[in-house]
């Protein structure tokens, strides 16, 4: 047998994830001569602010012919079967999905199953997290000159279309500073200046944005 052969060393991880919570992780390891499942995309710890993901993989199947693929995540809290592909471009063996999440992280991995009825996954699990805002850069001048203004600068990416409001405040050295808003459409740059301390008073100083989004509404009073 030749196809996608997997021993019996297939195990279970649980990992803790918060009070009351826990994630299933399913590894297999692949003894089959070249054969297995390869995770094309997204990329380990893809970041993104859309709610649909497309998943990609390709299958290796020496001496059988590949079946079908499955998609498996712990969207519903327990790592399961999403969704299986059974319509294959057996002259490539690449199969994709599409699936949405809600604002959190997941564990990910696909499934291929071939005509000599094996069946295996991707080596390891992969994961994904959806957010509300993800922080693309931070820029500040180092060195910098005691008494020197310098600017704080953050590139975030957001849904402007869900968040008609966005702020962002630079606190630095326990001190919250405003920070100006610039750019349109999801990606925004906010700014904010600050003196250099002293050389004789400090010279390492703490500093973080703290990033705000909400959906607000008016109305007109008459």
């Amino acid at each position: 047998m030749e196809g996608l052969a997997y021993n019996d060393s297939a195990y279970f991880v649980i990992r803790g994830e918060g009070a009351g919570e826990s994630i299933m992780a399913f590894e297999r390891t692949d003894t089959s001569s070249g054969g297995g499942v390869t995770l094309n995309a997204p990329a380990d710890n893809y970041e993104s602010i859309l709610s649909g993901v497309e998943f990609n993989a390709t299958a290796t199947i020496p001496g059988a012919t590949l079946i079908n693929m499955s998609l498996w995540h712990n969207a519903t809290g327990t790592f399961e079967l999403n969704q299986t592909n059974s319509t294959i471009d057996l002259t490539t063996n690449i199969t994709t999905f599409d699936a949405n999440f809600g604002v959190g992280e997941y564990s990910w991995n696909i499934q291929g199953c071939d005509s000599d009825g094996d069946c295996g996954f991707g080596e390891s699990n992969r994961t994904i997290k959806i957010a509300n805002l993800i922080e693309n850069s931070q820029t500040y001048t180092s060195p910098t000159v005691e008494g020197t203004s310098n600017p704080f600068i953050v590139n975030v990416t957001y849904t402007s279309a869900n968040w008609n409001v966005i702020t962002g405040i630079l606190t630095y050295n326990n001190t919250e500073y405003s920070g100006t808003k610039s750019g349109t459409g999801d990606t925004i740059l906010f700014t904010s200046s600050t003196a250099a301390p002293n050389v004789d008073t400090q010279t390492n100083v703490t500093f973080y944005w703290t990033m705000g989004i909400n959906k607000c509404f008016w109305n007109n009073l008459h």
